[in-house]
């Protein structure tokens, strides 16, 4: 033996074997740390099947089972609401104004 494997020098006897256990144990972190594609969503099938099971009892509406929200349905709503207090705004509105030939006389106080 020569006291370069003695002394254990680098590049030599020993270290050949720790290169090969951090390449291996590189491999492994890096599958451990790889993206992996996110898991299905199960919800909507857990869902139906309860509103099968239950025969409409749970979930009937279905809109809280749509992955959307039913945004023209309260836009829509919204829009007539509006128009109905606009229209009673100004058909009540004269009824709210005095007469310009009316006076209001305070009575007299005792």
């Amino acid at each position: 033996m020569s006291d370069a494997e003695d002394t254990g020098a680098p590049g030599q006897g020993e270290d050949s074997g720790t290169d090969e256990e951090g390449l291996e144990i590189r491999k492994l972190l890096r599958g451990a740390l790889a993206h992996r594609p996110p898991a299905p969503s199960v919800l909507g099938a857990v869902q139906r099947k309860i509103r099968h099971r239950s025969r409409g009892r749970f979930y009937r509406d279905r809109w809280s089972t749509d992955p959307y929200s039913p945004f023209t349905t309260f836009l829509v709503t919204a829009l007539l609401m509006l128009a109905l207090l606009i229209a009673s705004f100004f058909l009540l509105r004269p009824l709210t104004q005095t007469q310009s030939g009316i006076r209001v006389v305070p009575a007299a106080s005792r």
